[in-house]
């Protein structure tokens, strides 16, 4: 059987990016974007004000998940993947 790397070539592990210490920032961010939004559910309904808040919330989730993205392209683009 051949070596499966010789088929898809990886990219190592940035320590920087996928440290313990940055998962864990980010997956307590993501778990705890979850609280204001049970709490604005709570009464029934949402306001406009927790509807904006919950929206920019939102928006710096993504802009993390994108910039890790990027991050990954640049990663493999440098590595000649």
């Amino acid at each position: 059987m051949s070596d499966p790397t010789s088929i898809c070539p990886t990219v190592g592990a940035n320590p920087d990016v996928s440290g313990i210490g940055v998962r864990i920032a980010i997956y307590a961010q993501n778990l705890l974007s979850f609280v204001p939004a049970l709490w604005a559910l709570k009464d029934g309904r949402i306001t406009p004000t927790q509807l904006d808040e919950l929206e920019k919330q939102s928006t710096n989730i993504l802009i993390t998940a994108f910039a890790i993205l990027i991050l990954t392209v640049i990663q493999a683009h440098n590595h000649g993947i």
